[in-house]
């Protein structure tokens, strides 16, 4: 005999129950311990489908939400689905928000010999900037000499990758 599968969006009691328990409350945040998604966010299986568990909250606890709205976190905690800190808000509050609180921190962008593709070093690219200056190397030659091609030599040569050299 096959499972009958739920047509209708409505959580009933035995699904609410299993989520609340799933839920560690503290004085300022519900913590999710249930299942957690690689991206730290908690996840809450009902129905045949995976729900992100702030957004499963903001449901059972405020209502709906159209696809095209985010669930977003006053406290800023992923795991957190008390709906005290829950608000809707699109995609682009949701990236105001994250600079607003500062998670949009960004790592360095490296470059130069730093940079893990670079096949030279500084005192390479000012060893290539002299002797094309001495007119007596071709880029060419230079190219061969250094192992890169043509078209990087040259692009060192009028400043376009290593600009700050």
């Amino acid at each position: 005999m096959k499972a009958k599968i739920p047509t209708e969006n409505k959580i009933n009691e035995k699904d609410k129950k299993r989520f609340l328990s799933k839920i560690q409350k503290t004085d300022a945040c519900w913590i999710w311990i249930g299942t957690i998604k690689p991206n730290g966010y908690g996840q809450f299986g009902l129905n045949y489908k995976i729900h992100y568990a702030h957004r499963f909250a903001y449901k059972l606890f405020i209502g709906e939400i159209t696809k095209d709205l985010c669930v977003l976190h006053k406290c800023d905690n992923r795991r957190c689905v008390n709906p005290n800190h829950l608000f809707l808000g699109t995609l682009k509050d949701n990236v105001e928000d994250c600079i607003k609180k500062g998670r949009n921190k960004l790592p360095p962008i490296l470059r130069g010999e730093n940079h893990g593709s670079s096949k030279l070093k500084l005192s390479d690219v000012v060893a290539i900037r002299r002797m094309y200056q001495q007119k007596e190397y071709t880029m060419v030659f230079l190219g061969k000499l250094f192992g890169v091609k043509k078209s990087q030599i040259s692009k060192i040569i009028n400043k376009k990758l290593w600009r700050t050299t």
